[in-house]
């Protein structure tokens, strides 16, 4: 390796099989070199409906190069809700907007990846063609749009981080990796969704920090590489449905698994049920922008018995802070109470 670098064609050449070839080698660099660049550019936040005096507050929940971990108890919507954004910048991306709007939500215009563990392309197409998304944060949700040569499937995903005999005890990279990446970085998509996080991992427990570190790790170098964002949809904890059921914060119970999944995630957003036809979107983490915001989100449909279509999730209210946040959880706190105190005088009465 070093007669190879002796025999380079460029410094920049030498200097990279040397870092590739010593055990440990890191190039020092001085931070001036990026006096220069641009700063990471947002691919999810909260844009607010303009107020009386034309202000716009943006709360960033994922930027490039960076990884978004987004949580919520089983069969609360998470998966309608990654759907709905990747329509939103697509449509967004085909009428030449530079931002898309969903579930409480702005997003980057353009294309998106999807690797799908758990769903068939026929039923990510059908649930696709029917969700509706926003032509802005201030206006109604509408049917339609055209989506069309935007959303991507990674089909038969396979496992993208493996550990192995041969590894002896190290997680890697699996065979499906850089063929996903080199893609990705072919289409720089605005997005890529990964559903779910935990399925991505094969031969390793969720529970184990090292190797989640090390996921999370390479999917951010990914992400910067290809100049997009990565979210990953993840379930939640029993102990996280019992704190939100009386108004708590699910703080690291958001994620099951290792709390390594929440520590090095750079936001985490957690989706969870408050009525039977309303959720609550709330950012419980952002390491680069303003934590605590969230939106009220309705169910919306069409039709009526089994002729009933489920088309997706609208944003009903806004929380613009963390005292809008706390206040919100108080309330539904004291409903809860009431509700169960009532249960418990009826069941006395019985």
């Amino acid at each position: 390796m070093l007669d190879r670098a002796t025999k380079a064609g460029s410094d920049d050449e030498a200097r990279e099989i040397l870092r590739t070839a010593l055990p440990g080698g890191v190039e020092l660099k001085m931070l001036e070199a990026w006096e220069d660049s641009q700063p990471p550019a947002r691919v999810l936040w909260q844009t607010l409906p303009e107020s009386k005096g034309k202000e716009r507050w943006p709360s960033e929940a994922l930027a490039v190069g960076e990884v978004t971990l987004l949580s919520a108890p089983g069969g609360t919507g998470k998966s309608y809700l990654t759907l709905a954004l990747a329509k939103a910048a697509a449509v967004a991306a085909n009428e030449k907007r530079a931002e898309g709007y969903a579930c409480g939500l702005t997003i980057r215009a353009g294309s998106t990846v999807l690797v799908s563990y758990e769903d068939s392309a026929v039923r990510l197409y059908h649930r696709l063609s029917v969700l509706r998304v926003d032509d802005s944060p201030d206006k109604r949700n509408r049917k339609g749009g055209d989506w069309t040569g935007q959303i991507h499937l990674w089909e038969e995903a396979e496992p993208l981080w493996v550990a192995g005999p041969e590894r002896r005890g190290e997680s890697g990279p699996s065979p499906s990796w850089a063929p996903l990446w080199q893609r990705v970085r072919a289409l720089r998509p605005a997005l890529v969704v990964i559903d779910p996080a935990s399925v991505a991992l094969a031969n390793l427990s969720t529970s184990e920090g090292v190797p989640v570190r090390a996921f999370l790790r390479a999917l951010a170098q990914e992400a910067e590489a290809a100049g997009t964002g990565v979210l990953l949809v993840a379930h939640d904890t029993k102990e996280a449905r019992t704190s939100t059921r009386w108004g708590g914060d699910p703080g690291p119970g958001a994620v099951a698994g290792s709390a390594s999944w929440f520590d090095a995630a750079r936001n985490v957003l957690y989706l969870r049920r408050i009525s039977e036809g309303e959720r609550l979107l709330e950012s419980l983490k952002s390491n680069h922008g303003r934590p605590g915001w969230g939106a009220v989100l309705a169910e919306i449909s069409e039709g009526k018995g089994q002729a009933e279509s489920y088309l997706g999730l609208e944003a009903k209210g806004y929380l613009t802070s963390e005292d809008a946040v706390l206040d919100f959880k108080q309330r539904l706190q004291a409903e809860a109470n009431a509700a169960e105190k009532t249960d418990h005088e009826e069941t006395e009465d019985a």
